[in-house]
């Protein structure tokens, strides 16, 4: 094999998104028609998605139903619109997992092994078409667009044969009270939920000025928040694995918007992803992968981590997670081991070669270099 050493490129430590749906999405927001099929029963409805929230509005049995679900609470509200109703639920409850694809789906995923199975177009959107499996035997099969941050089409095979699709998707802002249960609604919330009072409060206070901390970072690297072009906006992302090496850190997608005729437009930055570590003192500008980009010496805090990669499932989260923080439209198409302790993560790309990391480990598993490299091998 023929390795060829380039400039490497990224700031410092945001690591790890797993696949590009990972466990906890955060998705531009937009709208969509979607259908259900359950045994040979088609159900339509729309889902409406932002940020860390979605809601789907469906007719079940004749019944007007709304389900909001906040991915970062956890936690899930079902309206019964003709009982002026609404009931908490927690999104890994049996209720939920039950009956809703795309909570099933995220679930699977974090708890079971995964392989991806190149690309396909649903619906105007490129998706990587990710297969859940345990024990080889398929349990879902789900299409992930980049650019949506989202399943949209997914083929459920627990249970009784289960598929969602979404169409006619429309790119918009969502307003915010679609995710609030109406006036006049009798509504159970979770038992501990009472006990929280201002809590949820609390932690957007706590969100909005994590937020300043990265726009002040980002003023300092010479990007204006406001121009002709639109305004930046931080959009948070919640990923299971990137929680996991990186507790209390807090991770953001960055655009440029402009709302024209109604709808929103996007151009393009000199950056796309930040960071801000839980004491609040270090921020992380993640520069877009079309901008040239050395190695950054801040490179270094990364091998700082307590992280260690002690299997090949491990080692492949790691890559698998990097590449979907990094990159678009990009899959990972493996893990190979170079020599001892050495692995190669491949990032498969339409440009007739693999590029991805080097991760060396020490004898504790512990990762004692990591290299991107553009250029690993042919394909």
């Amino acid at each position: 094999m023929r390795i060829k050493f380039i400039k490497s490129f990224i700031a410092a430590l945001i690591l790890l998104m797993v696949v590009g749906c990972p466990t906890n999405p955060t998705t531009k927001g937009f709208t969509a028609d979607m259908v259900q099929k359950v045994n040979n029963q088609n159900i339509e409805g729309k889902i409406f998605a932002k940020e860390n929230e979605y809601r789907m509005d469906i007719k079940e049995r004749g019944e007007d139903i709304s389900i909001l679900v906040n991915r970062e609470s956890g936690k899930q509200k079902i309206i019964i619109h003709s009982r002026k109703t609404a009931k908490e639920v927690l999104n890994t409850s049996n209720k939920s997992l039950s009956n809703n694809p795309f909570e099933s789906f995220y679930y699977s995923l974090k708890k079971n092994s995964s392989r991806e199975k190149g690309t396909e177009f649903i619906n105007g959107y490129e998706c990587k078409k990710i297969e859940v499996y345990k024990k080889d035997k398929i349990l879902i099969t789900a299409w992930v667009s980049d650019s949506l941050n989202w399943p949209l089409k997914i083929e459920t095979a627990i249970g009784p044969p289960k598929e969602v699709e979404l169409s006619n998707i429309k790119e918009m802002p969502v307003e915010e009270n679609l995710f609030q249960v109406p006036k006049g609604y009798r509504f159970s919330p979770l038992p501990e939920q009472k006990k929280e009072g201002t809590q949820s409060k609390e932690k957007s206070v706590d969100i909005k000025a994590i937020k300043e901390i990265a726009f002040k970072k980002l003023e300092e690297k010479g990007i204006e928040l406001e121009t002709e072009d639109g305004t930046i906006k931080l959009r948070r992302i919640i990923i299971s694995t990137l929680t996991k090496y990186f507790p209390g850190w807090y991770f953001f997608r960055i655009n440029r918007e402009k709302k024209v005729q109604g709808e929103i437009s996007f151009s393009n930055i000199p950056v796309e992803k930040a960071a801000v570590s839980k004491d609040k003192k270090t921020v992380y500008i993640i520069e877009s992968p079309e901008t040239d980009m050395s190695l950054n010496k801040e490179l270094k805090t990364l091998l700082d981590q307590d992280i260690k990669l002690n299997n090949e499932k491990a080692i492949k989260d790691f890559g698998r997670a990097l590449v979907v923080l990094y990159f678009r439209e990009t899959t990972v198409q493996g893990v190979e081991p170079l020599g001892e302790n050495e692995w190669a993560i491949y990032d498969g790309t339409a440009s007739g070669y693999l590029k991805g990391f080097i991760v060396k480990l020490d004898k504790n598993g512990k990762i004692a270099e990591l290299n991107y490299k553009l250029k690993i091998k042919e394909q």
